[in-house]
């Protein structure tokens, strides 16, 4: 019997040291999916402020050639106006 109890201890404390290598492996493997993840999450922000930061120029130009092309159809009806373009001939 104490022999028979001793070969149970023994296989069931190399269970235990495959258990904890497994677990070990498994740990290392998922520290490293935390770090790609990590690196996929920081290309994706710095492609979102990328992205930003084109929209926030495209907004600027097309504001500024807004106020260029409105300006220059003021200008274009003041220069109409002073012309004599709303003048009422004589009839």
């Amino acid at each position: 019997m104490p022999n028979q109890l001793e070969s149970r201890v023994k296989a069931l404390e190399e269970w235990r040291n495959k258990q904890m290598i497994v677990q070990a492996l498994s740990e290392n493997n998922m520290k490293h999916m935390d770090e790609r993840f990590d690196r996929v999450e920081n290309a994706i922000k710095g492609i979102t402020d990328n992205i930003k930061e084109i929209t926030e120029s495209k907004n600027k130009v097309g504001s500024r050639v807004l106020w260029i092309v409105g300006t220059a159809v003021i200008s274009a009806f003041v220069m109409f106006v002073i012309n004599g373009g709303l003048s009422i001939a004589p009839s």
